[in-house]
């Protein structure tokens, strides 16, 4: 301001410093739009040429659009160039690209046309948008119109792809079949594709198309009819970008029924040519090839419903001819083919339960087939019982390790196909053969592994370790895993007592195992026997230091331990270990006097628990000199007590008085004889033949033997037959009382139930907690004792309903 007027204050902004234009008309602005803008980019268009518009030509044009649209009204013409805009597209398609695609209707020239007008027209489009960003910018959002690039994409579609859909569909779906008759080298075009025009010119003009530098941007890895089908198939996914209705209706669909043609025919052909492990290598290959395909062509959303059709076709719908062909599933089971089986699983894995089920029952029926084989040879060839025993567990072992490992490794560990593992092997483990069961049978495997110099000899305990998880794995198959336990329990008794077990780890550890396969309860008295024999050496140490101190107070006969002997207990607890009958036995004063003392030790150290004394387990090893040599024999308590009754005869005596020195039954002294006189020879008998009570026996003066120490084998005879009488006895007795006990819990619990709910119930309890499958016929026996015994009664209107009695 100059001095003396007054102050007035001026905003900046650059319409104020801009000088005041003229008004643009229609006519001349859109004239200047026409001739320096679109006539030039169609041009460039027209002519291939690579050059561009320069900087100061692109901000020109867009300043006179800008200048245009800010004019006030009515000069403003935003609208008219939003229209103008729409026209000028739609007039160069229906003028240019329309009559230059209808030009070249001939097969894939038609898609090469179509492609490359499809190029010209984002050219244009993208230049356009550019010289008419303002519009698109404030008149397209204010009026919410369709923005300039859907206006653009409209009128292709409207103008260029609706005209040309059908043929270039049908085109399209050509140029897909020759890529696979490429691919797989097979002709199916002429008789399953008739509706297709098979010209070579279609082949020709791929080659010109691999050739030709034309197309800006294509993915130059995608070679061959590829390359034209990806830039083809782009143009129905631009149609409608956000919902694919276009893309999916006009070609996806028909993409997939041609796809199913082909590969039924394909099927066919392959299958008459081909093995099974061969044609599921070539199915493998063409459902890999369909996945490229679609990757590198089609839209990624079409992957899902091609991969249907291809395992439809060339896998579901065909299984049972497939697997049932000479070389099928249950061949490659034979011959152990597992890289074909684990194709075989890749292909049918999502194929969905039904495929892989039936795969299943054939690995299922193959298992049983190949356990009953075993079985079958192994009893008509072994002549030995032990021996069938080991053959047959040792081959259902190795059948068990290898279909394991073929449903772990090649099989994905599917639960379908160990369900029908376990099913398998429970039908064929349920076996009862030889008046025997296989829990026997794995019982005596075990006890061999696990006791001393039998078959474990040479073997390291990692091996032994391996085997028996193997047994443990097919005893948890057994329904009946009482008989187990009972046989079980009486060889580690065995073990423990005659001190024949190999390791104590190595007991803890299938304890461990047979623990963690049926719980607690199971392994309880097994464990209790365990127990027993950790507390037997503390027990021996303290009734040392009992016999110590009363030694002094002491004026009774002289202790075994006084003359010179060693003496230990084992005290078994009753209801852990095996039943055991109390015997009585003539023995030397210094064991008896011993015995009575262990006796009140115990007395003194755990209040009134009695003790019953079991000598035929006892452990008792004798020093002796034979032709001046100096042996040790050890045997068991009545071998023992007959040595020790002769050595009061150094002549020998009658059969009949040791029998009253030793107050042995007469069939034990029977046994017992036979194993001093026949197996170890350190006895003689006269005469030598028959075996009466009056019979001399005598010690054999002639007797010689290399070792120094020698067990006396016991004579078995019966015994084992007795043994495995004396386990079923036990596990019936067992079973009624598990069985009474289930049915009084569940009626306790119902008070009213019918019969078949109450088998049921009864059936599934026992199965759970202890460990076999009860018959029918049995809780019917149980719950008639019971009615006997007013547990429960019938219903007076129901016979089959009971209520329980309180």
């Amino acid at each position: 301001t100059r001095v003396g007027e007054e102050s007035t204050s001026i905003l900046y902004s650059p319409e104020a410093r801009r000088p005041s234009k003229r008004i643009i008309t229609l006519e001349e602005g859109w004239g200047r739009i026409y001739r320096d803008g679109i006539l030039k980019l169609h041009r460039l268009v027209r002519n291939n040429d690579s050059g561009r518009f320069t900087h100061k030509e692109h901000v020109e044009l867009y300043t006179l659009v800008y200048d245009m649209c800010n004019q006030k009204v009515p000069f403003c013409h935003t609208a008219k160039l939003y229209s103008l805009f729409k026209q000028s597209i739609e007039r160069y398609l229906l003028d240019i690209s329309l009559p230059a695609i209808k030009s070249q209707m001939s097969g894939a020239y038609l898609v090469r046309e179509f492609v490359s007008q499809w190029d010209d027209h984002l050219l244009i489009s993208r230049w356009m948008c550019n010289f008419f960003y303002y519009v698109n910018r404030f008149y397209v959002k204010r009026g919410r119109d369709p923005t300039l690039k859907e206006v653009c994409t409209d009128a292709f579609r409207d103008h260029i792809f609706r005209p040309v859909q059908e043929k270039l569909t049908s085109t399209v779906l050509k140029l897909i079949l020759i890529d696979r008759e490429q691919a797989t080298d097979m002709k199916f075009s002429a008789a399953i594709f008739g509706h297709l025009d098979n010209d070579i010119k279609d082949r020709k003009a791929l080659d010109s198309f691999n050739s030709s530098s034309l197309y800006r941007g294509v993915d130059v890895k995608i070679e061959g009819s590829r390359r034209l089908l990806q830039r083809a198939i782009e143009v129905y996914i631009a149609m409608d970008t956000v919902k694919l209705k276009i893309y999916k209706e006009t070609l996806e669909t028909q993409i997939l029924q041609e796809s199913a043609i082909f590969y039924t025919a394909r099927c066919a052909q392959q299958l008459a040519n081909l093995d099974c492990p061969n044609y599921l290598i070539h199915a493998e290959a063409d459902i890999a090839r369909e996945l490229m395909l679609v990757k590198q062509v089609f839209h990624y959303s079409t992957k899902d419903g091609m991969l249907e059709v291809l395992r439809s076709k060339l896998l579901v719908e065909r299984q049972e001819e497939i697997m049932q062909r000479p070389m099928g599933v249950m061949r490659l089971l034979v011959l152990g083919k597992n890289d074909d089986l684990a194709r075989l699983y890749r292909l049918y894995a999502p194929c969905g339960h039904r495929a892989i089920a039936s795969i299943a029952n054939v690995l299922k029926n193959f298992i049983q087939t190949k356990g009953s084989e075993i079985i079958s040879e192994v009893k008509s060839k072994a002549a030995d019982k032990r021996k069938k025993y080991d053959q047959i567990v040792m081959k259902l072992v190795e059948l068990h390790k290898a279909c394991y490992e073929l449903v772990e490794k090649p099989l994905s560990g599917n639960p379908i196909f160990h369900k029908a593992l376990k099913e398998a092997f429970e039908f064929v483990i349920n076996h009862k053969l030889f008046n025997s069961s296989l829990g026997e049978m794995l019982a005596e495997r075990i006890d061999i592994l696990l006791r001393k110099g039998l078959v474990s000899k040479g073997m390291s305990h990692k091996d032994i370790a391996e085997e028996v998880s193997q047994l443990i794995a097919l005893f948890c198959y057994l329904s009946d895993k009482d008989k187990f336990a009972e046989y079980y329990r009486l060889h580690f008794a065995e073990r423990l007592l005659q001190s024949k077990s190999i390791s104590m780890d190595m007991e803890k550890l299938v304890i461990g195992k047979l623990k963690y396969s049926c719980g607690a309860q199971f392994t309880a008295k097994i464990e209790g026997m365990l127990n027993d024999a950790k507390n037997a050496h503390l027990n021996d140490m303290k009734f040392e230091t009992y016999i110590a101190k009363r030694r002094m107070q002491r004026k009774e006969t002289r202790l075994l331990t006084e003359l010179g002997g060693t003496f230990g207990a084992r005290v078994l607890t009753s209801g852990f270990w095996p039943t055991m009958q109390e015997e009585h036995v003539g023995l030397p004063r210094a064991v008896t006097a011993t015995l009575g003392e262990y006796e009140t030790f115990y007395e003194r150290l755990y209040g009134k628990r009695r003790l019953k004394w079991i000598h035929s387990l006892a452990t008792v090893t004798i020093e002796t000199v034979f032709n001046h040599k100096l042996y040790e024999f050890c045997m068991n308590g009545f071998q023992a007590a007959v040595l020790l009754a002769l050595n009061e005869y150094p002549n020998g005596t009658s059969i009949e008085n040791l029998l009253k020195e030793t107050l042995l039954p007469a069939a034990t002294m029977k046994r017992v004889l036979l194993s001093l006189v026949l197996k170890s020879k350190i006895l003689q008998k006269k005469p030598r033949k028959d075996y009466k009570a009056s019979d001399l026996i005598f010690p054999n003066t002639s007797f010689n033997s290399p070792k120094r120490r020698l067990r006396i084998p016991s004579h078995q005879g019966k015994e084992n037959k007795r043994k495995t009488q004396k386990v079923m006895a036990k596990v019936s007795e067992d079973r009624k009382g598990a069985l009474e006990s289930a049915i009084v819990r569940v009626l306790k619990i119902r008070k009213t139930i019918d019969h078949q709910s109450l088998v049921q119930e009864v059936t599934k309890m026992v199965l759970n907690r202890n460990q076999f499958r009860a018959e029918p016929k049995q809780i019917k026996q149980r719950i008639e004792s019971l009615m006997e015994r007013e547990y429960l009664e019938r219903d007076t209107n129901n016979a089959k309903i009971y209520h329980y009695c309180a």
